[in-house]
């Protein structure tokens, strides 16, 4: 059996290479991209953790949205472990794979996963790096890179949507939740020994059984023609396997900003083994309120009646929700306005490659939050 495990995960990796050599090589657009980047500014990126995925092709695309030129350092380890991503990254109309370290002078910004200190030409340099945890506490958020939406939302154009979607003033639902709600994985106790707070299965029994019959529905309940301004509406479905996609009750991708942009207040259930999810993000791009126990996995922190609801522990998530639900409309437009800004200002792609290139004389590392390193992470309990 081990034979078999070893043999086919070696066959994977030898495919996601093939698979993105292969992409690169035959896009029609990456003969074009490396002749005419002679000479070019870029940013230099040596990768390679096979951890951290969604997170660097996040930033690939952002580097290549704002116009900037990439310097990808050949990497089979980092090729060879990319299992989603591979045809985005590798058709990047700005990427271009180096197999030597390019020249300094025209380096921007040098990002890496790896130490940096022998690249001593390069001005600027970057250290991404996944122990967010400093002696069982979280960093200070200044050190952590904001998180983001799913990635394919980036590559397939989706966000875009979101500009035009954030103006709408007519919401459906005055608090919404929809993500999987299977025990198994998003009620984890070690989740509960890492951060103690309250996992996503703990939020929705709370809600379920705190809250009045006239102040919780169902998405299956829901009619059309109805505005649910007093009520908690959540889609409850669940799956073990992200090969599962047609699921009853859950939303479908091409939908799913649309059905935010509908929501006054987002309800920001953690993630499995770590607090961030990828729908905060989404939510807020389109002017949804989060309520949320984790501000601080924010960079800067989420405030608390500015530009965010943050609740501790079960009882106070019931009070919460009850306040919420009897706000006031011109409080939610403030509210609104102050999360758009923060979208604009700090989770943008924008405002990323912005924040980055602005920092670069000064900040030598940032922590990325990736659930991988909580699974390996000891805890005392």
């Amino acid at each position: 059996m081990k034979t078999f495990l070893k043999a086919r995960s070696v066959w994977k990796f030898l495919s996601n290479l093939a698979a993105f050599y292969f992409y690169y090589y035959f896009s029609p657009g990456q003969l074009a991209a490396s002749t005419s980047q002679v000479n070019t500014p870029f940013v230099y990126f040596n990768i390679q953790s096979k951890l951290s995925e969604r997170h660097y092709s996040y930033l690939l695309f952002c580097f290549n949205q704002a116009g900037i030129a990439i310097r990808l350092k050949n990497s089979l380890h980092f090729f060879g472990n990319i299992s989603t991503y591979s045809k985005q990254i590798a058709t990047l109309n700005l990427l271009k794979i180096v197999y030597v370290p390019p020249d300094p002078k025209d380096c921007l910004l040098m990002i890496s996963d790896i130490n940096t200190d022998q690249y001593r030409n390069y001005k600027y340099k970057l250290t991404l790096d996944i122990s967010v945890f400093e002696k069982n506490k979280l960093r200070g958020s200044n050190q952590i890179l904001p998180f983001f939406m799913i990635p394919r939302l980036y590559f397939s154009g989706t966000y875009h949507q979101a500009r035009s979607l954030c103006t709408n003033s007519r919401r459906k639902f005055k608090i919404f939740f929809s993500g999987n709600l299977n025990p198994d994985q998003y009620n984890s106790s070690k989740f509960k020994l890492l951060f103690n707070k309250l996992t996503r299965i703990e939020i929705i029994d709370a809600l379920e059984n705190g809250l009045n019959s006239d102040q919780i529905l169902t998405l299956e309940e829901v009619k059309d023609n109805e505005i649910y301004f007093n009520r908690f509406v959540y889609s409850a479905w669940s799956r073990k396997s992200m090969k599962q996609v047609n699921i009853n009750g859950r939303i479908e991708n091409p939908e799913w900003l649309q059905i935010l942009s509908k929501v006054d207040f987002f309800l920001a259930c953690p993630g499995f083994i770590q607090p961030m999810c990828h729908n905060v993000i989404e939510a807020m791009s389109v002017g949804a309120i989060p309520i949320l126990e984790h501000p601080e996995f924010f960079n800067p922190p989420l405030t608390n009646g500015h530009n965010a609801i943050v609740f501790s522990g079960r009882e106070d998530l019931l009070i919460k929700i009850k306040e919420v639900l009897d706000i006031e409309v011109r409080e939610i437009k403030k509210l609104r306005a102050n999360v758009l800004n923060y979208y604009n200002e700090v989770l943008s792609p924008d405002a990323i490659v912005s924040d980055l290139m602005n920092q670069r004389e000064h900040r030598k590392k940032m922590y990325l939050i990736e659930s991988a390193y909580f699974w390996n992470l000891p805890v005392n309990g």
